[in-house]
């Protein structure tokens, strides 16, 4: 068989028929660019993770209030009734992880949201109450001025470290804010730092719209606020395993349960989102998938409706000569190109797409995208192209030369 030939005939048989064709790619292309746009989309919010992760610093451990399980990589939340029934947090459990050895800083963190105020602006805030550690636990960066230092948690300072979203709606483009006063709570903070914009993280609230003040504050002004967390660096080179244990008998102490807290490395919690993010990309992928199916049995439906059209074409050439493997081989190799060439429209339009999503959330195409796009198109094109090879191969001769 002469390669060169059955290419040029398969060839011919697909541009004589462009409207059919296009017709018949179309399933396959549409398949193949859902999937090509879910995956990019899964990569680039997995890619987004681990630079929010980045933003946070390295060797972070979040103790969080009610259980949260990480099981098989998977995190799970337990009954809603533990979580309700959870013992909160205190302030004062930094101070005791602080003695650990291996902890370097610690600090709790509270949370809620409120509104700050410069003259006839107003803005709508997260209001955060933390340590002057955070900071450092964060690796924050400043745009003015710094944070706060340990005599002003102490003392109860009313002073403030705003984002770069506050800091753009109450103040002019490019004034220093370093002194000046917003109202907060109906209490006047002394501003004292902005940070650089850094945006939301896992699709939470957006840090440029926090304020920080001493927790010593926050707690006078919302008694009944409540610990969300409490931040933790480890020392280089500490064992997170180690610290979990002895934090763990530590809290017990405070007659706190197991199902009163969690306590999470980074490495957990980026793996354990990470794997929701992707098994929620592979469920997506696989219902666009079957648009896929959809498109091979067109290639099916339509080689049938080709090989009826030209039987005639195939009893000449097995008079000719032609094997039934001859036969075979050529449909099969039809049907393969129609899957590829359905495949590699599907592909453009997918990454066009994702191209134009970039601007609006992240996306990312790599080498495994491209492979799965053709790889999969070929083998529906040749899976489903076997039953219409088939019948092809199998025309008598005499009488596929007497049909008209």
């Amino acid at each position: 068989m002469d390669w060169l030939d059955l290419f040029y005939t398969v060839w011919a048989a697909i541009v004589n028929h462009k409207l059919r064709t296009f017709l018949t790619t179309l399933g396959i292309l549409i398949g193949v660019a859902a999937v090509i746009l879910l995956m990019a989309l899964g990569n680039g919010f997995q890619n987004y993770l681990v630079g929010q992760f980045q933003k946070l610093g390295s060797d972070l451990v979040f103790v969080l209030p009610g259980k949260l399980t990480t099981s098989g990589g998977k995190m799970t939340m337990s009954s809603e009734r533990k979580l309700f029934f959870a013992k909160p947090l205190k302030a004062s459990y930094d101070k005791l992880l602080q003695h650990l050895p291996q902890v370097e800083k610690a600090t709790s963190v509270i949370a809620t949201t409120s509104k700050a105020k410069r003259g006839k602006e107003e803005y709508d805030i997260t209001l955060s109450g933390i340590k002057h550690q955070y900071f450092q636990i964060r690796n924050t960066n400043f745009l003015y001025g710094q944070p706060w230092t340990k005599a002003a948690d102490i003392n109860g300072q009313r002073v403030a470290v705003i984002g770069y979203n506050v800091y753009t709606h109450l103040f002019r483009p490019g004034e220093n804010p370093l002194g000046k006063t917003i109202l907060v709570a109906s209490a006047k903070f002394k501003i004292i730092g902005v940070l650089q914009a850094v945006g939301s993280s896992f699709g939470g609230p957006d840090f440029d719209d926090y304020v920080y003040i001493p927790q010593s504050v926050i707690t006078n002004l919302f008694p009944t606020a409540r610990i969300m967390s409490i931040l933790i660096k480890l020392r280089k080179g500490s064992s997170f395993k180690n610290f979990k244990k002895e934090a763990t008998v530590l809290l017990a102490k405070q007659s706190l349960t197991t199902d009163d807290f969690t306590i999470l490395s980074q490495k957990e919690l980026e793996s354990s989102i990470k794997d929701i993010l992707g098994l929620l990309s592979l469920v997506l992928s696989g219902i666009a998938a079957i648009s896929l199916i959809v498109g091979g049995v067109g290639i099916m439906n339509i080689m049938l409706v080709s090989v009826t059209e030209r039987t005639h074409e195939i009893g000449l050439r097995k008079a000719l000569g032609a094997t039934k493997k001859d036969i075979l081989v050529q449909f099969l190799v039809e049907a393969a190109v129609l899957g590829l060439l359905g495949g590699l429209l599907g592909f453009l339009v997918g990454w066009l797409g994702s191209l134009l999503l970039t601007s609006f959330i992240p996306t990312s195409v790599g080498i495994k995208e491209i492979l799965l796009s053709f790889g999969v198109s070929f083998l529906v094109g040749v899976v489903f192209g076997v039953a219409p090879a088939r019948k092809a191969a199998n025309l008598n001769p005499i009488e596929a030369l007497r049909y008209e």
